[in-house]
């Protein structure tokens, strides 16, 4: 099994690494990383996203495009004329513009997992999708049915034992709606226990493993989006390292091999993007201890912090002399 692009994680997770305050806050109530089974190697959250959806179809960007003369000459395509007229077809279909539709179904919260290969085969998955209102999936379902006659024997939809609905894929991917929820996985288990625990509020204990609750307490739940890679679970399905012990890079090894070995120790990597009134904020994240930094390290850390202004980066220090590296960046 090929994981070499967590090493190019961990390297972006490096190479924001700055101090910065945590804010000493547990994953948000309500989040749906609670409801996932156990074991996971790393979990994204998206969550309160109307809003954000909102600004951009009423922002004064998006109307000057659709102003300008290179949308006109986007439009005088034979493409984007098929999918304008697509388009039109599945608003009239929908019963909805698209943006009223992806308010509606991705706009309050949603999470993707990943786990281990049930064999030899590709990691499992299984996705959340939570929307505001109980009979939203019942009414896109009454919308889209007619259009699944299209699809022939790809696609069947049948009536399913938890009283909702599903959906097939012949690939073997399946689906099922009921009430606020849409529960998606190839994996019969996985999505099985997933539509028990969200159905019936049930905590799974993944948000109490220690990657989820150690980005809980050091980086706070109240985010946009939040993801959490389980690093110690992943070393222990590899059986080495994920990154080496020596980095190529002499000058990345001068400056963060104190970061990097630290990073290598963590039980989580993390990272947190949000949304605000004048910007868009982004923070990544590792645990580790003081003293396992080289000095090279330290210098980079002491450096960093002087160079960064107060509302760049600061310092979170735990009772057990944890901390954790996160560079803030705004950009408007």
């Amino acid at each position: 099994m090929r994981l070499r692009w967590f090493s190019m994680l961990f390297l972006a997770v490096i190479g924001l690494a700055a101090p910065i305050q945590g804010w000493g806050a547990e994953m948000r109530d309500g989040s749906l990383v609670r409801h996932l089974p156990q074991g996971a190697l790393g979990t994204i959250e998206v969550s309160n996203l109307a809003p954000l959806i909102e600004r951009i179809e009423n922002s004064e960007a998006l109307k000057a495009y659709l102003n300008s003369p290179l949308y006109d000459q986007a439009m005088d395509t034979d493409p984007a004329r098929k999918a304008m007229a697509g388009k039109a077809v599945l608003e009239a279909q929908l019963g909805t513009d698209l943006w009223t539709f992806a308010k509606t179904y991705l706009g309050d919260r949603m999470v993707l997992a990943v786990y281990p290969p049930a064999g030899a085969g590709q990691p499992e998955g299984v996705l959340v999708i939570r929307t505001r209102k109980a009979d939203d999936f019942k009414k896109l379902l009454d919308r889209l049915t007619p259009l699944l006659a299209f699809a022939g024997d790809q696609v069947s939809i049948s009536n399913h034992e938890s009283g909702g609905k599903e959906i097939r894929a012949k690939d073997g991917n399946r689906m099922v709606l009921k009430d606020r929820w849409l529960v998606a996985s190839k994996s019969p288990e996985l999505l099985s226990q997933t539509l028990t625990n969200v159905t019936t509020d049930r905590d799974s204990g993944l948000e109490s493993e220690v990657a989820w609750k150690l980005m809980g307490q050091n980086m706070g739940g109240q985010h946009t989006i939040q993801v959490c890679v389980n690093l110690s679970r992943i070393t222990d399905l590899i059986g080495n390292r994920i990154i080496p012990e020596k980095l190529d890079n002499p000058v990345i090894s001068l400056l963060y091999g104190g970061f990097v070995e630290a990073a290598a120790r963590s039980p989580y990597a993390g990272m947190t993007l949000d949304v605000r009134e004048n910007g868009i904020a982004i923070q990544s994240s590792i645990a580790g201890k003081a003293v396992d930094l080289d000095e090279a390290a330290q210098g980079t850390r002491r450096g960093s912090r002087s160079s960064a202004g107060p509302a760049d980066a600061s310092r979170r220090r735990s009772s057990g002399n944890d901390f954790i590296f996160a560079k803030f960046r705004q950009m408007v």
